[in-house]
């Protein structure tokens, strides 16, 4: 047998592992598909039979204030550029007093901890939280 041959081998071969491959992930979307139709089914029956009811939020409802106390969490790593506009625009649209804003950093990215520092100002619903293993 020739290099040639084993070469021909060796590539029918990995076609026929790569379409095994293939029928494995398939099958695997067919069921995340059916399951997505099943709820769909489900769904539409509720709706045709009057049992789905969809509340609608009012204008006064969505202008009301949060009840009760709120965390968000930023995870940010090499955003030095957005984060600081970002905290300062979380800040600004979320006027409540009785929620966190958490911004996950990490220790070798101080160019983004400076810019989360400076986005939150003095504010103190805004907690950085530095990890202390950064990413490499």
């Amino acid at each position: 047998m020739g290099a040639t041959d084993a070469i021909h081998i060796a590539i029918a071969a990995l076609q026929c592992a790569e379409q095994e491959l293939l029928l494995f992930a398939a099958f695997w979307f067919l069921i995340g598909a059916i399951d997505d139709i099943g709820v769909d089914i489900c769904w539409i029956w509720l709706k045709l039979t009057g049992r789905a009811h969809v509340r609608k939020i009012s204008q006064e409802e969505a202008a009301m204030p949060l009840q009760g106390r709120a965390a968000i969490l930023i995870a940010a790593w090499r955003e030095a550029e957005v984060i600081g506009h970002t905290v300062r625009h979380a800040l600004s649209v979320w006027r409540q007093d009785d929620f966190t804003l958490y911004v996950g950093c990490y220790s070798n990215d101080p160019d983004t901890v400076a810019a989360a520092m400076s986005g939150a100002g003095a504010d103190a619903r805004v907690r950085i939280v530095i990890h202390e293993n950064g990413i490499m």
